[in-house]
């Protein structure tokens, strides 16, 4: 059975509500609500560059972490980079 936009649902399961997703915590134990923009962003790029190596471990990779942290500098070189081209 589909529902919205066309995905799939599995029998017996719903969609996550939005304050289920309020009550995430990140792989070292850290509500995302509790942190700050920036590093909530990070814990996310870490936990999901983790999750590609060992999606049952805790805490990060040091090199999901330094990969977290590159992706995030590299898009703010790049947005400051077209800023500064656009002026």
């Amino acid at each position: 059975m589909t529902q919205g936009h066309g995905v799939a649902r599995q029998p017996g399961r719903e969609a996550p509500r939005k304050s289920d997703a309020a009550g995430r915590i990140d792989r070292l134990g850290r509500w995302y609500t509790a942190l700050t923009p920036l590093a909530a962003l990070h814990a996310h790029l870490a936990d999901a560059l983790s999750d590609l190596r060992d999606p049952k471990a805790m805490g990060h990779y040091w090199w999901a972490s330094a990969g977290a942290a590159l992706t995030l500098g590299s898009a703010a070189a790049l947005l400051v980079a077209f800023i500064s081209a656009a002026l």
